[in-house]
């Protein structure tokens, strides 16, 4: 019977995302178990429990270090990463470690401006062990699934045993697809989050201005409706939900009464205010019944971001 091990992989959270997700792959690939805070993101006190127990689990633990020291607990002075570390230690389960190599090329950004506590920690972390630096995620995956191999053979732990009466096996392994799919939701959640706030940074700094009348007489002066693209989404939002078409698009921007006068707009006025709206992919154009007619609808982006503009509102309300 094949037997199979479960390894923690633990790491700074933000810097090392694409890294560790390289190294739970090559293990899963390798069909071992990896655990590590896929599984409930980054750690935080109200968590700490969840790790140590799933740290109790684990047969090998591995720590991936570059230049971050990481989140700090306030009850112990020491980063999350450390005290996975420390924890793992107590626990005698072995410990791989990798640093990152002096001569690797590193983001800027993503350095502590204070470096004594990322290097006490490696310092402490490479003392007495074996360790393998690594320059890019290639060399990194490399150097984990070699020195995994050689602690399976140097340093046996009980594993997993694929047993038609257990399973265990089964049971950890879909743990393990489980907690890489909640990483790369998390990852699709926060690029949604980014693009949403993009939008509402691009509506708030473009402005949109609209010619409109009271009669249909042509000898009669345009008046001008200025605003920003994202209080044009906002006064349309309600329209849009259901569709609008665009002879109404004035009426909702100057929110006459039902009894007021009949404003009059070019068709090419109308499609211009709407393109903001429809190139952010906020608005679909659908084709009406009339032929040559466009009604325009609020899409799922749309939504979204309508959402957001609004959970912001409250906020700013009640003064968070």
């Amino acid at each position: 019977m094949d037997k199979r091990y479960t390894v923690f992989v633990s790491s700074t959270y933000e810097d090392l995302k694409s890294h560790r997700d390289a190294v739970i792959r090559a293990i899963m690939r390798a069909g071992h178990i990896p655990l590590g805070m896929e599984a409930f993101g980054a750690a935080n006190a109200s968590q700490w429990k969840v790790i140590t127990k799933t740290i109790d689990n684990a047969d090998y633990y591995v720590l991936i270090i570059a230049h971050r020291y990481g989140s700090v607990s306030k009850e112990t002075g020491l980063s999350f990463t450390e005290m996975e570390f420390n924890y793992a230690l107590e626990m005698g389960i072995p410990c791989l470690v990798f640093p990152i190599h002096e001569d690797a090329y590193w983001d800027r950004k993503l350095t502590d401006a204070n470096s004594d506590n990322v290097s006490e920690f490696k310092r402490r972390a490479m003392e007495d062990r074996l360790v393998a630096f690594w320059r890019d995620e290639a060399e990194l995956k490399s150097e984990v699934t070699s020195a995994l191999l050689n602690a399976f053979s140097d340093s046996p732990r009980p594993g997993w045993m694929r047993s038609p009466k257990n399973d265990s096996f089964e049971t950890a392994s879909e743990i393990a697809r489980l907690s890489q799919e909640n990483s790369e939701l998390r990852q699709r959640i926060s690029s949604e989050h980014s693009e949403i706030n993009d939008i509402i940074n691009f509506l708030k700094n473009k402005h949109i201005i609209v010619r409109y009348r009271e009669n249909i007489s042509h000898d009669e002066d345009y008046d001008e409706i200025s605003a920003s693209a994202i209080d044009v989404f906002n006064k349309l939002s309600s329209a849009l939900i259901s569709g609008v078409g665009e002879a109404y698009i004035i009426d909702y921007l100057v929110q006459r009464d039902d009894d007021g006068p009949y404003f009059i707009q070019s068709s090419y006025d109308a499609q211009s205010t709407m393109k903001s709206l429809v190139d952010s992919g906020l608005v679909d154009v659908d084709s009406s019944d009339k032929p040559g007619v466009k009604i325009y609808k609020m899409s799922q982006l749309g939504r979204k971001v309508l959402q957001s503009i609004v959970i912001r509102s409250v906020k700013t309300q009640i003064g968070e």
